[in-house]
């Protein structure tokens, strides 16, 4: 699927119902979600048909964005019981698509390949938006069999003893500004627990600190920027927007 129709996808994403400042839940961007996963796919070939975990995965859009770029799985934790609906409805919304994407390219032949000129389109051609995209029933979604699921856990209380490892783990996890000082880290600990390879969005401002601790086991990818839009009470601006470095850190060898 091409970046510009999985950013649409992304677009149309329920979000936060009632964000809670306490997890600083904060909705990863659609443009800097296709960026990071754009980035791994090609770089390292470690999305499509992987087995994926997003660790405080929030309503979704990490897991969205990897069912959208190939992978075989994605398994959403979180610490708020709240998002699960939304997280499952969302999850919905984008296997319909690549099953119906899947169905397409196989009908014309075209597996594995761009399918732009297939004679059924589920986005438009010019824009990439998915056809009557102001509407979440269109186009019509066949029902996709489950390629995720969905644990309600506090990282910092509970871990993730009692899931699988995975192939891959992604986490965007909170920055650890609201008295959650070091949360980042422990998300990343617990992340490296269940998978080999594991690609995070820290602080930039924390990028030392993480290179000292981990060593030749931590690459930065990338450097980027999220935008915080004003959601909360204490927020002056109308956004922010933060430097971030996209790593991959590599599970130490026992």
């Amino acid at each position: 699927m091409r970046e510009k129709e999985v950013k649409w996808a992304l677009a149309s994403l329920e979000g936060f119902s009632s964000p809670k400042a306490q997890h600083e839940q904060y909705a990863t961007p659609p443009e800097l979600a296709v960026s990071a996963l754009s980035l791994i796919e090609e770089r390292f070939g470690d999305i499509k048909r992987k087995r994926v975990l997003d660790l405080g995965c929030g309503t979704g859009m990490l897991s969205a964005a990897c069912l959208l770029f190939g992978a075989k799985e994605v398994t959403g934790v979180d610490i708020d019981s709240a998002v699960e609906e939304i997280y499952a409805r969302n999850m919905e919304y984008v296997s319909g698509l690549v099953e119906n994407r899947r169905e397409i390219a196989s009908a014309s032949g075209t597996e594995d390949r761009e399918i732009s000129t297939a004679p059924e389109q589920l986005f438009d051609e010019k824009t990439g938006a998915p056809e009557n995209a102001n509407s979440r029933s269109a186009p019509a979604l066949r029902k996709s069999k489950k390629k995720y699921a969905f644990y309600k856990r506090d990282i910092a209380k509970e871990g993730v003893g009692g899931l699988p490892q995975f192939d891959i783990a992604l986490t965007n996890p909170p920055f650890g500004t609201k008295n959650n000082e070091g949360i980042d880290v422990l998300f990343l600990e617990a992340a490296l627990s269940k998978s080999k390879v594991v690609y995070s969005m820290h602080k930039t401002s924390t990028r030392k600190y993480l290179q000292k601790k981990y060593g030749e086991r931590i690459e930065v990818i990338s450097e980027m920027k999220f935008e915080i839009p004003k959601m909360y009470r204490f927020h002056k601006k109308e956004s922010v927007h933060v430097d971030v470095d996209l790593i991959k850190v590599l599970r130490a060898e026992p």
